[in-house]
């Protein structure tokens, strides 16, 4: 089911339900020393839970009201950025490179096969190897008016387009997905559970 979204500030909002499920999946890892990318910071929750887990958060947003509240708060190891996912230029404005990138709508402001590729190729040069890219079925299926729905993707269809970028897949729970990059020499697997 393809799910209609505008783009909305949620500076104030709670964290959504997908989001949350992100997060919960994180609880259970070790962060230490991992560097995290959060896309569409909204609330600044996930920088908020793991910031004193990890060596740094970064986060991007579009929003105003979202990037004052991340840079209120105060954190030392997080740093947001008003910056646009589908940017070609962002990995080298970033100048970063990320072992988990969470993004739990990547597809719903996504327009066109431009800014598909735009997007994943700025993921597969932020990721570290080994690194991880987090999402939620739900989001996946979240599109923005204008675009066409079919924008919205499945999990195999997000799977899918990761193979392009030389991604493997992940599946983590019932609802949080991801995409990896492969380690020099591994393996890939299609059907990886973690």
């Amino acid at each position: 089911m393809h799910e209609m979204a505008e783009f909305q500030d949620y500076s104030r909002r709670p964290t959504t339900r997908d989001q949350t499920r992100i997060e919960n999946v994180l609880l259970g890892r070790d962060l230490t020393g991992l560097d995290i990318l959060h896309v569409g910071v909204g609330n600044s929750g996930l920088a908020a839970k793991f910031h004193s887990k990890c060596r740094t958060v970064d986060g991007i947003t579009l929003g105003a009201n979202e990037l004052a509240l991340a840079q209120s708060l105060g954190i030392a190891n997080y740093r947001c950025r008003l910056l646009n996912k589908y940017d070609p230029r962002l990995a080298r404005k970033l100048g970063t490179r990320y072992d988990l990138v969470i993004d739990n709508n990547p597809t719903t402001y996504c327009c066109c096969r431009w800014h598909a590729t735009a997007m994943m190729t700025n993921y597969s040069r932020l990721l570290k190897p080994g690194g991880t890219i987090f999402t939620d079925e739900r989001g996946l299926g979240w599109f923005s008016e204008p675009n066409d729905p079919r924008w919205g993707l499945t999990p195999d269809e997000w799977w899918v387009l990761g193979q392009h970028f030389g991604l493997g897949s992940v599946k983590f729970t019932d609802h949080v997905i991801g995409l990896v990059m492969p380690l020099p020499g591994a393996m890939e697997s299609k059907d990886r559970v973690a």
